[in-house]
């Protein structure tokens, strides 16, 4: 399940139009996860580096991906001195 949504969001993030750099990175990241998904079937790669590497790829895609296309906190209004 965690994988399939791990495939879902990086593929998203790979359609956004927002920022090139990061659709480009997500579809890199996406690329990988479609390698592991085929090596799963030869053997369990998440149990050496190869998973690790896996969620870690995916984890700095998403954290990247929040702060990019994030909204910026509101900033409270100036009052004026008289």
């Amino acid at each position: 399940m965690a994988i399939a949504l791990a495939f879902r969001i990086s593929y998203r993030i790979a359609l956004t139009q927002h920022s090139a750099e990061l659709a480009t990175l997500a579809a890199v990241v996406f690329a990988y996860d479609v390698g592991v998904l085929a090596a799963t079937f030869d053997s369990c790669i998440f149990i050496g580096g190869g998973g690790l590497d896996f969620w870690l790829l995916n984890a700095m895609l998403f954290n990247t991906a929040y702060h990019t296309l994030r909204k910026p906190a509101p900033q409270p209004a100036k009052v004026a001195r008289a």
